[in-house]
C-alpha cells in the first residue's frame, strides 16, 4: 500500500499493490460504524430507561452553566457500553461520531447544528460524584427494571427464581479497597450478583471489598429486593439458588422467616458421608453389574448440622464412572423427585453464563477508577447496559439471536455503516446496501416500534 498527498488537501490517498485501478481517501463525509445507535435510542424512548437511570443520581451542577445534561452523559456512556467501548476514555474517540451526537443529544438537531459528545473528563466527573446514597438508589433502579418490565406484560409470576452468586474482579492499580483473595490469588473486588432466571435481569448488583467472603453481608443485600419482589408479586413464590459457599446457618434462618424456599450446595463432611455410605455400596453394585458404565444416582435424606437449629432435606447426586466417585449434596426445601430437584439445582450454571456475559460482553469488571464508590457506580452502570439489552432482546422474535451474547447481536444488529445527511428538514441516516443483516435488523426495527411502552423513569 503506497499513499499520496495531494497538493493543498490534507486528505491522503491511498493505492493497493494488488490493484492499482483502486483509490481511497478520508473524504466519505459523515459516516459511522455504529449505525445500530439509533434502534438503542428508539428503545429508550419507549421504556424510559435513562431517565429512570438519571433519577437516581443528584445533579449539582448549575443548569446555566451546564453543557452536557447528565442524562445525555448517562445515554452517552452506556450506548458505548452497549456498543463494545468500555472505558470512559472512549467518550473521546466518539465525541465526534455524527450519529452517536444525534442518538445521545436531547435537542432538535434539525434547527441547530451538531455539537461534540461529553469528553473522558466530563464522563470522569460523573462517575467520582455518586454518593454511596445514590448507589444504593441505582440498585433499587435494578430491582424495579425487573418488576415493570414483568408487570408491563399484564402477568404476575408463579414462582421467582433467584440466582444468588460472587466474582472476582482482577484490580491491577491502587484502587480504594481492592484487596488480596487466596481463593482467587489475586488482588481483586469480590462482587456480589443476584439475577433472575426467567428475565435473566440483574436485580442487584453489590461491589465489596476483595477479602470479604463469598456470602458477606449477602442478607443486607438481599432483603431488600425480597421486600421489593413480595409487595409486587404477593402470590409468587420466591426461590434462592446458591453455591455451597452460602451455605450457613443464617440463610436457612432466613428463607424460613420469609417463607421462601431454597436449593443450597452444601460442602461434603464425615457425616454426610456416613448417611451416604449405604447408597454408594448401591452405586457401586449398579456400576460393576452395568460393566462399568457411568451410574448416576440421585437420593434424598434427612440431616442437621450442629449449627443448624433444624433438619433440612439434602438431596444427594451419587456418580461413579472408571475415573471416580464422586457424591454431591444440596440442601433443599424444593419440593419434588430428587433427580428433579439436583437437576433444578444444577441449572444454576446458566447463573455463571448470565456473570460471564457481564464482565466480557460487558466488561463490568472493568474497575478501574481509584475511588471505591466510583468503581461500584461503574459496576451498576455496566448492570443497567446488560439489563437494557435484555429488555430489548425480549423483543427479538428470532430465537437464537433472542439468546445470543452480545457479541454476536452487535455484530448482526448494531455494528452497520451507515452516512449521515443533514438537510433542512431531515436527518437521513443511510444504511449500506451490502449489510447482510439488514433483514434481522428490519424485524427487530418493527418489533420495537409495534411493542406497547412502558416507563421505567
Amino acid at each position: 500500500m503506497t499513499n499520496n498527498t495531494t497538493s493543498g488537501n490534507t486528505s491522503k490517498q491511498l493505492s493497493f499493490s494488488f490493484n492499482d485501478k483502486i483509490r481511497a481517501d478520508f473524504k466519505g463525509g459523515d459516516i459511522t460504524s455504529d449505525g445500530g445507535v439509533v434502534m438503542l435510542r428508539d428503545f429508550d424512548e419507549k421504556i424510559s430507561f435513562i431517565k429512570g437511570l438519571s433519577k437516581c443520581i443528584n445533579d449539582p451542577r448549575h443548569p446555566l452553566l451546564t453543557i452536557h445534561k447528565q442524562e445525555e452523559l448517562l445515554r452517552q456512556r452506556m450506548f458505548q457500553i452497549v456498543l463494545g467501548y468500555e472505558d470512559a476514555d472512549d467518550s473521546d474517540l466518539l465525541r465526534n461520531d455524527p450519529l452517536f451526537q444525534v442518538s445521545v443529544k436531547e435537542k432538535d438537531w434539525r434547527l441547530i447544528e451538531i455539537e461534540e459528545l461529553a469528553s473522558q473528563p466530563t464522563v470522569t466527573r460523573l462517575e467520582n460524584r455518586v454518593s454511596e446514597e445514590e448507589i444504593e438508589k441505582l440498585n433499587k433502579f435494578l430491582t424495579d427494571t425487573y418488576i415493570k418490565s414483568v408487570k408491563a406484560k399484564g402477568k404476575c409470576p408463579d414462582t421467582i427464581t433467584l440466582d444468588i452468586d460472587s466474582t472476582d474482579a482482577k484490580t491491577h492499580g491502587y484502587q480504594q479497597m481492592s484487596l488480596f483473595h487466596g481463593y482467587y490469588g489475586a488482588t481483586i473486588y469480590h462482587p456480589l450478583l443476584i439475577t433472575d432466571i426467567e428475565t435473566k435481569l440483574v436485580l442487584g448488583a453489590y461491589l465489596r471489598p476483595g477479602n470479604v467472603h463469598t456470602a458477606h453481608d449477602e442478607e443486607k443485600y438481599i432483603k431488600p429486593i425480597i421486600d421489593r419482589l413480595k409487595a409486587a408479586f404477593p402470590t409468587a413464590q420466591i426461590i434462592l439458588r446458591e453455591d455451597s459457599g452460602f451455605s450457613f446457618p443464617e440463610k436457612y434462618n432466613l428463607c424460613k422467616r420469609e417463607s421462601l424456599l431454597f436449593a443450597i450446595g452444601v460442602p461434603t463432611n464425615k457425616v454426610l458421608e456416613r448417611k451416604s455410605e449405604k447408597y454408594l455400596k448401591k452405586a457401586r453394585e449398579m456400576f460393576e453389574a452395568g460393566n462399568k458404565e457411568t451410574v448416576k444416582l440421585y437420593v434424598s435424606f434427612r440431616y442437621k448440622a450442629e449449627s443448624w437449629d433444624r433438619q433440612q432435606r439434602i438431596v444427594a447426586k451419587i456418580e461413579i464412572n472408571k475415573h471416580r466417585e464422586e457424591i454431591r449434596y444440596v440442601a433443599t426445601s424444593v419440593k419434588g423427585k430428587a433427580k428433579d430437584v439436583y437437576g433444578f439445582y444444577t441449572n444454576r450454571g446458566e447463573c455463571e453464563n448470565r456473570i460471564e456475559e457481564l464482565k466480557n460482553g460487558f466488561s463490568a469488571d472493568r474497575l478501574s477508577c481509584h475511588k471505591f464508590n466510583a468503581n461500584y457506580f461503574r459496576l451498576l452502570l455496566h448492570s443497567c447496559a446488560y439489563n437494557f439489552m435484555m429488555l430489548l432482546k425480549s423483543n427479538v422474535k428470532n430465537e437464537e439471536l433472542a439468546n445470543a451474547k452480545i457479541d454476536t447481536f452487535r455484530i448482526q444488529v448494531l455494528k452497520v455503516g451507515a452516512w449521515i445527511k443533514k438537510t433542512v428538514r431531515k436527518i437521513w441516516v443511510h444504511f449500506s446496501s451490502a449489510w447482510p443483516f439488514r433483514k434481522i435488523f428490519e424485524e427487530i426495527y418493527e418489533s420495537i416500534i409495534n411493542s406497547t411502552p412502558y416507563s421505567l423513569a
